[in-house]
């Protein structure tokens, strides 16, 4: 009765099938594995991926002490321990993951199978709304996986997991923790979780954690060497400018070099509004009109032999003081919440998840120098962020004879992000976002064929305001539909997909906008047709080793102006 329950509510939610995976090494304690469930490339169906991803199969996956190991406050610097990833660092408290040289809108980064939508591809300084102190295990995926998510994951994807949707029925009705932590230069923080269950079916989880980091410290100077040498400033002005060192270098008249006080200097310095420099000079007479030669005044200080000019250099001063040994402007406070019911089956879930998250941070760096938010020059700069999101997703398995299970994930989220100038906000983002994604993989055909289709979209609306607004407003549509299918033929394996999908851009440029240069001058609305098509071959002699050959082909068509233009490109 209670498993009948269960697919009429999930049934109500969606018309079409929907996807799941079982958790094979749970439920085969003390149960036959039924002859349907099977394992993958030799990774067992996990509750928590897309059946299409185990097809691909191409992330690695870190977790448990690995992760405690490397996990630091940002996902780039955790993931940039990893061979061919590395992180595009603002600082301490933020940096976005490079995957192979590639960044941005090019990798994609998702928790528990959304993509996030933040605002981090545009400007690396910018967060990416997550508590990396949540985050349980985390897959990284250094191919394309633009046959699932399209262009925004072209070059890669870094997939994020926590537990705010509880997919496994706790041991105990009442369960949690609490944890502190200190650091002697990482800050101080904590974290709170608890599970209520009824031991049956439902599962109530809360969750909480808190990070403050004043400053950090480092074993050196702050800037480069050559911004303290006294010689190198000297000789260098663009060095000055780049460290942003006021110091002056300058030249005057020698009073030794020269052996007369000129006499028209006396009479007309104020006049004509004469410098100091022209009050010596070699000539031993001045002309006035009307009255003829004058005899100059013999300067008392004359050396001869002296050289004629003498150079003067102002002490060094750094435009913004910095205390030896730390890292300027590298603050850090954040905390994050979360709620979650979550309804649990032996053939699936359903779960609703609500989070709160909160981050304010210093950019280290120099001082800002161009900015409209004030006439005081050389502010710092830091960035805050507030996100809130909802997340619904259900999983069932075995839904009809045909097809082997189904699942779909659904998110909404509010986000402000900031950057400031001092106290005054300079560009400010507030962005809306749907996302949905559903995915349905059906029974093995002649015990050799494996396969799943599925449809994404999403919806984001992103305004922009600020006294130094760099991007226009842009509302944002694109959905995909895809379909993967794996021919196991032992120790071979053939996989091959192909997604279909489409973009639209729409600006709406405020009042405010500083048009940039090249394209950045000629807005426009823009949209695009994209596919992916991905054809791999999997040599596996034993489950410890394989050997991949893949090959991705993905197209964009631009629709622009009646004109299209066709930009493939080929990833091996």
């Amino acid at each position: 009765m209670k498993k009948s329950k269960f697919s009429i509510i999930l049934l109500m939610l969606l018309s079409s099938p929907l996807y799941g995976k079982e958790n094979n090494e749970d439920k085969s304690k003390g149960k036959e594995i039924p002859n349907d469930v099977i394992t993958v490339k030799a990774t067992s169906i996990k509750n928590k991926e897309t059946f299409s991803s185990l097809l691909l199969n191409n992330r690695e996956e870190i977790k448990g002490k690995q992760l405690e190991q490397i996990k630091s406050n940002t996902i780039g610097n955790t993931v940039s321990k990893v061979a061919g990833v590395q992180a595009e660092g603002f600082g301490p408290n933020a940096a976005r993951p490079v995957i192979r040289s590639m960044s941005g809108n090019r990798v994609g980064i998702l928790v528990n199978n959304l993509p996030i939508n933040d605002v981090s591809f545009i400007s690396g300084n910018m967060p990416i709304p997550i508590d990396m102190n949540r985050i349980n295990e985390i897959s990284i995926s250094k191919n394309s996986e633009a046959l699932l998510y399209g262009g925004s994951s072209s070059g890669g994807a870094i997939h994020l997991w926590d537990d705010r949707i509880m997919t496994q029925l706790p041991e105990k009705a009442i369960s949690g923790a609490v944890t502190f932590n200190g650091s002697t230069n990482n800050g101080n923080g904590g974290s709170a979780n608890i599970k209520f269950s009824n031991e049956e079916n439902w599962v109530f989880n809360i969750s909480g954690a808190t990070k403050r980091v004043t400053r950090y410290k480092i074993p050196t100077h702050s800037k480069a060497a050559p911004c303290y040498s006294y010689q190198q400033l000297k000789s260098h002005f663009a060095l000055r400018d780049q460290c942003q060192v006021d110091m002056k270098v300058f030249t005057s008249r020698n009073p030794e070099a020269y052996p007369y006080i000129s006499e028209f200097w006396k009479k007309y310095k104020v006049e004509y509004e004469l410098s100091e420099d022209d009050k010596y000079t070699f000539k031993d007479k001045d002309y006035f009109s009307g009255i003829g030669y004058v005899d100059n005044e013999a300067n008392s200080q004359y050396k001869p032999g002296s050289p004629t000019s003498i150079e003067h250099v102002t002490p060094p001063k750094h435009y913004v003081e910095n205390n030896n040994k730390e890292i300027p402007n590298s603050f850090l406070k954040s905390q994050s919440g979360n709620a979650s019911l979550s309804y649990i089956e032996d053939d699936g879930y359903l779960g609703l998840s609500i989070t709160d998250f909160q981050t304010s941070y210093g950019v280290p760096g120099y001082a800002y120098l161009t900015s409209k938010t004030t006439r005081e020059m050389y502010k710092p700069i830091s960035v805050s962020n507030h996100n809130r999101r909802i997340d619904i997703q259900g999983k069932h398995y075995h839904l009809t004879p045909f097809f082997r299970d189904s699942a779909f994930y659904y998110s909404y989220s509010e986000s402000k992000d900031e950057e400031l100038v001092g106290q005054i906000a300079s560009s400010v983002f507030n962005t809306k976002s749907h996302q949905l994604a559903i995915e349905t993989a059906h029974t093995p055909l002649f015990n050799r064929l494996n396969g799943a289709v599925g449809i994404n979209g999403n919806y984001r609306d992103l305004k922009t305001s600020g006294y130094d607004a760099y991007l226009p407003s842009v509302l944002t549509k694109e959905y995909g539909i895809y379909w993967v299918e794996s021919l196991n033929l032992s120790p071979f394996e053939i996989t091959a997909g192909y997604r279909k999908g489409y973009t639209h851009h729409h600006l709406n440029i405020p009042d405010n906008y500083n048009s940039g240069r090249g394209q950045g001058s000629n807005l426009q609305n823009r949209h695009f047709d994209t596919s992916a098509n991905t054809l791999a071959l999997s040599f596996t002699p034993i489950d410890e080793w394989t050997l991949k050959l893949q090959k991705i082909f993905l197209i964009v068509l631009l629709k622009l102006m009646n004109f299209i233009h066709m930009v493939p490109t080929m990833l091996i």
